[in-house]
């Protein structure tokens, strides 16, 4: 029996067309990114309502959509506000994120599966072509699709789904790292990137492959927070 990829791994599924709900989260979440939203900012749904012209329910899916992914926080009879996270916060989920991954190839039978390595590789190539802003949700999902690929292969259903349960806290550590101020990030430095990952996972040494996805995880200490972005 095949094993369940995690939630994001796997081939990228037709488009279906965007819903208004769709389109005002983007906006959002763009907004955020792009720091015209600051941390802790009150996003009122009456005014949200009318800035993009659609109902309360619309903008409150939205902003539930969004909360989900880690970009706002929501409060009981506060509402929503732009999600805060320290520096060290950052740091501190990379290194989360590195444990979930290191404890997943100490079960992993290596050589891993040719179908792991070719969904790892393309999604690592696709990179390349993307705008990390602008494309964030699609830089996203091939992410997603590459170490969901590497984490399925564990065949540890409970550590699967620790690490889909931390997906909403993927955006922390790579959002700072796209919009470190002064620094482009273009989807080529991605791809060289995940593709040295994939050397490393493909050799199937253990030290190698422990230090490589340590380096991978850690290039994120070094991010700035940008004052206008989500952190």
């Amino acid at each position: 029996m095949t094993e369940e990829l995690p939630a994001g791994t796997g081939s990228r599924t037709a488009q279906k067309k965007p819903t208004r709900v769709d389109m005002v989260a983007t906006a959002l979440r763009n907004e955020i990114l792009l720091g015209t939203r600051y941390p802790r900012e009150r996003l009122g749904e009456l005014d949200l309502a009318e800035q993009h012209k659609v109902s309360r329910g619309t903008i409150r899916e939205a902003l539930q959509r969004l909360a989900a992914m880690g970009f706002v926080l929501g409060e009981p009879h506060r509402g929503y506000s732009v999600r805060e996270f320290s520096h060290e916060d950052v740091v501190g989920l990379g290194e989360v994120f590195a444990m979930i991954e290191l404890q997943a190839v100490r079960s992993i039978q290596f050589p891993v599966s040719p179908e792991t390595v070719q969904t790892m590789r393309d999604a690592a190539e696709q990179m390349s072509e993307l705008d990390l802003v602008r494309d964030f949700d699609r830089f996203w999902e091939l992410d997603r699709t590459f170490h969901g690929s590497l984490i399925a292969e564990c065949k540890h259903p409970w550590l699967i789904d620790t690490w889909r349960r931390q997906q909403p806290f993927l955006n922390v550590i790579t959002v700072p790292t796209i919009l470190r101020p002064g620094v482009k990030y273009p989807g080529e430095v991605a791809t060289e990137r995940h593709l040295k990952l994939l050397d490393a996972v493909v050799g199937g040494d253990p030290e190698i492959l422990q230090r490589a996805i340590e380096d991978h995880y850690h290039q994120h200490d070094t991010a700035e927070v940008s004052p206008g972005a989500l952190l």
